[in-house]
């Protein structure tokens, strides 16, 4: 007759209890602690849950409203956020990522760069929301919430339905920002590299050839 290991094992433990007398203790004694050094290998351990300092809700407005005001004034160019940024920013866009590494700056900086050399560099920038005659217009923040000082901001994107020209559907998007004190000190959204990727992310803008800066019309106001 076959007999699995366990099996060896369970029966030898039966007849060292049956001998009764020092052994048969000895072998209980043994045996019993079994059962928990399973328990304790199996059982899986408590979930670890993140908490976020306690903020209140006039806090959580109050960073609603500046990541609402800073989303509709921006422009296009990431330059748009630096009155509101801290100056330890970090963004983990890729686009922005590699033009620092390219450039030997921190994120913080490559927005500042990025923000006077936009209408330079506009042309080769993937603008997916570039405005389109009769196309509705993007909501960068459709919905905005907050949990303590961390804000997602859900915004709406129009695509031309396929074979119906003049048709638009809507799709979503994020950027998700960490605040301290007022000011956005880390962000995060969906983004990716553009293939083939353009020359500014390929060339420190000392050695990129740029057209001139074009003449902007002042600021309204």
């Amino acid at each position: 007759m076959m007999v699995d290991v366990v099996g060896k094992s369970h029966f030898k433990g039966l007849v060292l209890l049956a001998a009764g007398g020092a052994l048969g203790a000895a072998a209980a004694s043994f045996l019993q602690p079994v059962p928990a050094m399973l328990d304790a290998v199996f059982t899986p351990a408590a979930a670890q849950v993140a908490t976020s300092p306690e903020c209140s809700a006039e806090q959580e407005k109050r960073n609603v409203a500046i990541v609402t005001a800073a989303a509709s004034a921006r422009p296009g160019a990431p330059g748009g956020l630096n009155s509101i940024t801290a100056a330890d920013y970090v963004q983990h866009n890729p686009e922005i990522v590699r033009f620092a590494q390219v450039n030997n700056v921190t994120t913080a900086q490559a927005m500042q760069m990025l923000g006077k050399l936009g209408p330079q560099v506009r042309g080769m920038m993937r603008r997916p929301m570039a405005p389109v005659p009769g196309r509705p217009a993007d909501n960068l923040t459709y919905k905005v919430l907050a949990q303590c000082d961390t804000v997602v901001a859900v915004g709406q994107h129009w695509h031309e339905v396929p074979g119906a020209p003049g048709q638009y559907y809507a799709t979503y998007f994020f950027n998700m920002w960490r605040m301290e004190d007022g000011k956005l000190v880390e962000h995060w959204d969906p983004d990716d590299l553009p293939t083939p990727l353009p020359d500014y992310l390929k060339i420190p803008v000392s050695q990129l050839k740029l057209p001139p800066a074009p003449d902007l019309p002042p600021p309204p106001g």
